[in-house]
């Protein structure tokens, strides 16, 4: 058979040797086959123009500029060239697109579950769906390179569309016992009180557990309502996919019964998507050989069919169809760059690049062509002058001619303006501008510009991406939730979930689906937005030194710091790791087995103080035994007096051991003045305390002299300042300076 595959002419020859009955559908099945068929053909034709926008997006985008639309092939076409013509393409697209993918990917998203009520235990419960689709989920379905994939088709061709769905055969095996019937239940408790066997044993159930299935799809590959305004107002939508016909006999019974010669032709979209990006031609008479058109259609609740429509039609057979909707809703989740009111599709950002990108390539080819005619040039020759085509460019060529004609002469072609050169780097500031991805995104930081400038002009760009993250977000949220949704309906048996915990060491729980409460999810605001990590740490540096945080000698302003620096980008996702850390963790541990630990000098103290606040502040805490906290409390004690000793500049080596309870302030002070020559009673310096009588001046006695006063002022002197002549000018100043601090005190130098 002509345009068939040897695969199609094997099914043919099979059926033919089976001579199998043709199939007869239900009446039913032919009025949704047509009705589905009716829906496509609507969406098809209003989409046409959209999906010419999204080839010619695709096509610049991957290097093919050079190209037009032909609207009777309904596909897109490289224009005709000369062999001399030149087709240069600088693909200045590709990276701005790139630059802004990395931009929205850089971050991973925050979820959140919200909790069903302000029960603690529905709080647990909800971070437990927290854990269940940010690590196991997350991971299972590699949402990160999905987000990347659908954020590329954003901005290629302005939506982003995700498909949720549960697969019931993909999981894993699972074999459980179902509960015994009331009737059941009665016999058996019968029969045990009179200790009779009852024979009744549990029936099991086998079968697999399913999973969620996140898809990314494009505009070519889902249709709509075209009177919907968004995809969420659609009242159906559809999946149109090429599958091979093994999988088609495979997946549905009916499969059978599929004509292998049902034509797939050019005017399908799968098979466009696929011809174009082989890159291969093909006429519309050509069929795509081992595929057959799969429409997967979803149609909400409506008086035509009150609990919704699922149906799957194929070679025109209706292989799979149910007339209630799963959970009542599409399972297409869509997002827009630039949106458009009024339309389910945005605009692309490579749209407004097209028309600078065009010119760029226009002017660097025809400055090549101008080159290349100057290096071989045209030649003004009389006709019938020379004899054939003699004239070539070969190195030291001798061309003859007839002598009666004037000589043949090369004709230089007229230099290029140097405006040329300029309107490329005009188009391609054209293309910055329109995009908002400058030099310094794409990481050339203009010279002369301080770190604070940067950051400034970082986060202005930043918000170019504002409205586009926040579609993504709103996407995500509605996946996170959908997740839930199925995970709660169909997940028949519970499920061990394998987590990071906040150490990095894998967190293990059971997971049962009665745990979900509440589907209510919601993408921390802005959590997906790019962060300058250096300006970001230059201002928390500078809020640091001024203050901003609390004293900066503080263990908790430190430590607040540190955590706010994010050294290495992970310390949300795997903690901090130091070796000091995991000491403290250790020490906490020790503790909560009931064991004593004492506090060292040379400990680092600003994080076993944190890491011992983190414990003191959970549950865990709240729940220990009283001795076991009173243990913490002395250690975490000992830590805060170590550091604040360390601070005043106290060597490690000095400090007391920590046995029992830290020192006061009284006994700080005590133990200071045990060394400190204020603390000397006045009569080791003095002598003894005279009477009064001894202490008057006796009548006749000889006036003081100069050995006497200095002996004097030393006495005066070791009770002052802690040394001996403590209180002379020299070693006293007061505000004035040296040598006043007497007149300040009314001494013996007073004037």
């Amino acid at each position: 058979m002509h345009g068939q595959s040897p695969i199609r002419q094997q099914y043919a020859e099979k059926d033919l040797k089976k001579k199998t009955k043709q199939y007869v559908p239900t009446t039913e099945e032919v009025e949704i086959q047509s009705y589905v068929d009716l829906q496509y053909d609507a969406a098809e034709t209003c989409k046409k123009s959209r999906v010419s926008d999204a080839w010619l997006a695709l096509a610049m985008y991957m290097g093919k500029q050079w190209i037009k639309w032909n609207n009777v092939s309904g596909r897109v076409e490289e224009i005709a060239r000369e062999d001399w013509q030149v087709h240069l393409v600088l693909n200045y697209i590709r990276p701005v697109i790139q630059q802004l993918v990395g931009k929205t990917t850089e971050n991973r998203p925050t979820v959140i579950v919200m909790p069903a009520t302000g029960d603690s235990d529905d709080r647990d419960k909800a971070r437990a769906c927290e854990k269940l689709i940010s690590n196991h989920l997350w991971r299972q379905l590699k949402m990160q390179l999905k987000i990347q994939e659908f954020s590329r088709l954003m901005y290629q061709t302005g939506l982003g569309i995700f498909k949720v769905y549960w697969d019931p055969e993909a999981g894993d095996d699972y074999e459980i016992d179902l509960p015994l019937s009331e009737e059941e239940q009665k016999i058996v408790e019968e029969f045990e009180r009179y200790n009779v066997p009852h024979g009744i044993e549990p029936q099991t159930q086998k079968g697999r557990t399913g999973a969620p299935v996140v898809d990314v799809l494009s505009v070519f590959e889902v249709g709509w309502d075209p009177g919907a305004a968004s995809l969420d107002e659609s009242r159906w939508a559809y999946h149109v996919s090429a599958m091979h016909i093994d999988e088609v006999r495979k997946r549905w019974k009916k499969g059978a019964h599929v004509n292998p010669n049902s034509s797939f032709d050019s005017d399908l979209l799968s098979l466009r998507v696929l011809r174009s990006a082989t890159h291969e031609r093909y006429d519309r008479n050509t069929v795509l050989t081992d595929r057959v058109r799969v429409v997967e259609y979803f149609e909400k609740p409506s008086p035509r069919y009150p609990k919704g429509l699922y149906a799957v039609v194929a070679g025109g057979l209706v292989l799979e169809y149910d007339k209630e909707l799963p959970l009542g809703e599409l399972p297409f989740v869509a997002a827009r760059h630039m949106p458009v009111h009024g339309r389910v599709d945005g605009d692309g950002a490579i749209q407004d690049l097209i028309a600078p990108q065009e010119e760029i390539n226009k002017r660097v080819s025809q400055r090549i062509e101008n080159a290349n005619q100057m290096l071989n040039q045209k030649w003004l020759v009389v006709k019938g002058s020379i004899s054939g085509d003699m004239i070539t460019d070969q190195p030291g060529e001798i061309i003859e001619y007839d002598a009666q004609y004037p000589p043949p002469r090369p004709i230089a072609p007229p230099p290029m303006p140097s405006d040329v050169g300029r309107l490329q780097d005009e188009m391609l500031s054209h293309m910055r501008n329109i995009s908002g991805v400058s030099e310094m995104q794409q990481g050339q930081i203009p010279a002369g510009i301080s770190g604070r400038a940067i950051g400034m002009m970082a986060d202005a760009q930043a918000t170019v991406l504002g409205p586009t993250i926040r579609e993504l977000e709103s996407a995500l949220e509605d996946v996170c939730s959908r997740l839930l949704k199925y995970w709660r309906n169909y997940m028949p048996v519970p499920v061990t979930v394998k987590t990071l915990g906040a150490e990095a060491a894998p967190e293990i729980f059971t997971f049962y689906a009665t745990d979900i409460q509440s589907t209510d999810v919601v993408i921390r605001p802005n959590s997906l937005l790019p962060k300058q990590p250096s300006y970001r740490r230059e201002q928390v540096m500078m809020a640091f030194t001024q203050g901003v945080f609390g004293d900066p000698s503080s263990p908790e302003s430190q430590m607040k710091v540190r955590k706010m620096m994010e050294w290495g980008e992970l310390d949300e996702l795997f903690g901090d790791n130091s070796k000091d850390r995991i000491y403290a963790r250790e020490m906490l541990r020790l503790i909560g087995g009931g064991g004593k630990v004492n506090p060292e000098p040379w400990e680092d103290h600003v994080t076993i103080i944190d890491e011992f606040h983190d414990m003191m502040t959970s549950v865990t805490y709240r729940l220990m035994d009283e001795g076991v906290k009173a243990e913490i409390k002395r250690n975490f004690a000992w830590h805060y007096y170590y550091q604040s000793q360390l601070q005043q500049g106290i060597p490690w080596w000095e400090l007391p051991p920590s046995e029992g309870e830290p020192p006061s302030q009284q006994q700080q002070q005590q133990q200071q003045q045990q060394w400190s020559p204020d603390a000397v009673a006045p009569e080791q310096v003095f002598g003894p305390t005279p009477s009064p009588e001894q202490a008057a001046p006796q009548e006749g006695s000889p006036e003081m002299g100069m050995g006497d006063m200095q002996a004097l002022l030393q006495q005066l002197g070791a009770g002052g300042g802690g040394m001996p002549g403590g209180n002379l000018p020299e070693m006293n100043a007061g505000v004035h300076g040296p040598g006043v601090a007497s007149a300040e005190l009314g001494g013996l130098y007073g004037e």
